[in-house]
C-alpha cells in the first residue's frame, strides 16, 4: 500500500520538531546574553568616561593649587580681615581709635549699635561717634575710614563749624558673615579667580588690618600679697 506525502513528511518533521525547538531556545538565550553583556559593557564604558574625566579635573586641580600655593593665604587672611566671621564692633572700634590718632583728632564719644542683616546674608554693626578737631582733619579722618578693615562705610555724616573747630557726628557700618558651610565637592572643577577677583583681593590685602584679631586669655597669676 501506498504513503500519502503527509505520512512521510509528518514523521520528517516531527523528528525535526525538537532540534528546531532548541535551536530556537539557543537563538533566544544567545539574544538575552548578547543583550546583558552589551548593557554591561556600555556601562563599564560610562564608568571608565566618567573616571577619566575625574582624573583630568583632580590633575587639574592639582596643577592649579601648585601655581597659587604661594598666594592663598594671603588671599585667604585678606578675606577674612576685610569681612570676618564674627561681630567686627570691638576691632573696628580700636581701628578707628588709632586713625584718631594718625590723624590729629578727637574721638568725644564712641559707642557700638545693634546688629542688622541684609537680603544676601551679611551682617553688619553699627558703630557711632563723635569727632572733634580742625574741619580739615575730620575730613581726611572720615575718608581714611574705608582704609582700614574690616570693610566699612559712612551710613550719616553730620559736621558742625564754629570758628577754627569743628565737630561731626558719624556714623559707620562694618560688616561680618558667616564662614561658608558647604565645600565643593572634589570632582567639581576648580573655578580660577577672574582679573578683578584678583585685584579686589589685592585692594583688600592693602586695607590696614587690627592691631590685634583675637584677644588671648592671660592664665591666672599667684599674688604675693592680695594688695597688689
Amino acid at each position: 500500500m501506498k504513503k500519502t506525502l503527509t505520512e512521510i513528511v509528518s514523521p520528517n518533521i516531527k523528528a525535526l520538531g525538537v532540534p528546531i525547538v532548541i535551536l530556537l531556545v539557543l537563538i533566544v538565550l544567545s539574544a538575552i546574553s548578547y543583550k546583558i553583556a552589551f548593557s554591561k559593557l556600555s556601562a563599564q564604558r560610562e564608568e571608565l568616561t566618567t573616571a577619566k574625566n575625574v582624573e583630568k579635573v583632580l590633575i587639574n586641580k592639582e596643577a592649579v593649587l601648585s601655581q597659587i600655593q604661594g598666594e592663598v593665604g594671603s588671599y585667604v587672611d585678606a578675606a577674612a580681615l576685610a569681612v570676618p566671621s564674627q561681630n567686627p564692633a570691638l576691632a573696628m572700634i580700636s581701628q578707628l581709635k588709632n586713625l584718631a590718632l594718625n590723624k590729629s583728632v578727637i574721638l568725644s564719644s564712641i559707642k557700638g549699635g545693634s546688629e542688622s542683616t541684609t537680603q544676601s546674608s551679611l551682617m553688619s554693626a553699627d558703630i557711632t561717634l563723635g569727632i572733634e578737631g580742625p574741619s580739615v582733619a575730620i575730613i581726611d579722618y572720615l575718608k581714611a575710614v574705608n582704609t582700614l578693615a574690616p570693610l566699612s562705610t559712612l551710613d550719616r555724616v553730620k559736621i558742625n563749624q564754629s570758628g577754627g573747630s569743628a565737630r561731626a557726628e558719624a556714623m559707620v557700618r562694618t560688616y561680618f558673615a558667616a564662614l561658608p558651610t558647604k565645600l565643593p565637592a572634589m570632582t567639581e572643577p576648580i573655578k580660577e579667580l577672574t582679573a578683578e577677583e584678583k585685584d579686589l583681593l589685592s585692594k583688600l590685602s592693602q586695607l590696614t588690618a587690627p592691631m590685634f584679631i583675637n584677644l588671648t586669655p592671660q592664665t591666672p597669676v599667684v599674688r604675693e600679697s592680695p594688695f597688689d
